[in-house]
């Protein structure tokens, strides 16, 4: 027998604060992406690059070191969010995604084709996406002059 038998369980350091799981087969009925500015992304590399983008929004460096590095497992290793591509859900939406937050398991999203990243990112409670109302929040609407609405 080798000697793996006896190696040591080792810790290895990531940057990552969430953990999202995406639908492999609900991407891949989606055909041509439907996400990110051109709405030519799948749904797991848009939010990749919506967390990214909000790195090098806030001025952190980490973002140039992880543009500039060539493997994915490393550079998803540097990212504040890990998407990762799980096995069919059994929950098969038409025309979108599902998609389940680590940090909200009970709350599951079916994704239309065409949603933004940060509203997903907000919706699933990433860390570094800008919060939305509630759902269950009324909405804000103009208020009803005098003449009426």
């Amino acid at each position: 027998m080798s000697g793996r038998k006896n190696r040591p369980v080792r810790d290895i350091p990531a940057a990552t604060q969430d953990v999202v799981l995406v639908c492999r087969k609900c991407l891949k009925k989606m055909k041509g992406g439907g996400f990110g500015p051109a709405g030519d992304e799948r749904l797991d590399r848009a939010l990749e690059a919506a967390a990214l983008a909000a790195a090098v929004a806030a001025g952190n460096d980490r973002p140039q070191r992880v543009a500039a590095l060539r493997g994915k497992a490393r550079r998803r290793r540097l990212l504040p969010v890990l998407v990762g591509t799980v096995a069919c859900l059994k929950i098969c939406p038409k025309d979108a995604v599902m998609a389940i937050s680590g940090a909200q398991p009970g709350q599951w999203l079916a994704v239309p084709r065409g949603t933004a990243a940060g509203d997903v990112a907000a919706r699933l409670g990433l860390a570094f996406a800008t919060r939305p109302a509630e759902p269950g929040a009324p909405a804000t609407t103009p208020q009803a002059g005098p003449d009426g609405p």
